[in-house]
């Protein structure tokens, strides 16, 4: 079923919107990627209410990113604001974000156990499983010191404070301040209809980001279902050549990423 939904705080996902239109089953991301943004406790639980009613669907949340939160905000998950719902809910997790082991290819999950045991038989005959090396690596990134996760996050914060403060700056583009995750949605829609500072015409989300790749190279990425929206990523997703964002050729990069991205013209 599909279901249009519309900004929430400029990024999110506002449930209220489809609150009419459940299916089979309901995904969560929190906080969420492409926009960073993160469902309060308080939010979870008028998720969880719509959800009571509709016992016939399932629960999948990804949970992938609940370690990477900044300020005030504190991760929940919908078993954990509403506990009747773990008989129908799948939680999935893995320690690609918070441990930086993309490449090890670690996710795990939790549920009921009639579903899960079907799980496991459905990949163990159809898929490659985990290798002995990455689950002996997870084991110890999930038992041993998280002291390092705390470093990271201040420094993404770091990063996201900078990135969505010079967004904001720049005319034509608002960008909410993601809760979670790593990664920045800005809206564009104040640079539709208008040509860039190299001479090319703006008329969608898509061709901003042509252009700003065209002219200055950083990496962003267009959404197609959502028009007027972009994504980057403030731990890789736009070039970050120094470690913290008070490095001044960092800081030099954005800056250009931001004045090319406002040096619009009617």
């Amino acid at each position: 079923m599909a279901v249009r939904l519309i900004a929430r705080r400029c990024c999110g996902l506002r449930w209220a919107n489809s609150r009419n239109a459940v299916g089979e089953s309901q995904r969560l991301n929190v906080p969420c990627n492409p926009t960073g943004a993160a469902y309060s406790a308080a939010e979870l639980r008028e998720i969880a209410d719509v959800l009571l009613r509709h016992p016939h669907v399932w629960v999948f949340t990804d949970d992938i990113y609940e370690k990477l939160v900044y300020g005030d905000f504190k991760f929940s998950t919908i078993v954990e604001v509403e506990p009747r719902l773990r008989d129908r809910t799948v939680t999935m997790n893995g320690c690609s974000k918070a441990y930086a082991m993309t490449g090890w290819r670690i996710g795990f999950a939790g549920g009921p156990a009639k579903l899960v045991k079907a799980m496991d038989k459905l990949q163990s005959q159809s898929t490659s499983n985990t290798s002995s090396v990455s689950q002996a690596a997870a084991v110890e990134a999930l038992n041993g010191p998280q002291d390092f996760i705390g470093e990271m996050v201040g420094v993404y914060q770091e990063r996201r404070d900078m990135v969505v403060s010079m967004l904001n700056q720049a005319p034509g583009i608002n960008c909410h301040t993601p809760e979670g995750a790593f990664y920045v949605f800005p809206g564009v829609h104040g640079c539709i209809g208008k040509t860039s500072r190299g001479g090319a015409a703006i008329t969608s989300d898509e061709s901003f980001v042509l252009a700003l790749l065209d002219e200055v190279l950083p990496l962003a990425v267009e959404q197609e279902r959502l028009e007027g929206w972009i994504m980057g990523e403030v731990n890789r997703g736009v070039p970050l050549p120094g470690l913290y964002p008070s490095d001044a050729a960092t800081k030099a990069r954005y800056e250009e990423w931001v004045s090319s991205s406002s040096a619009v013209r009617s």
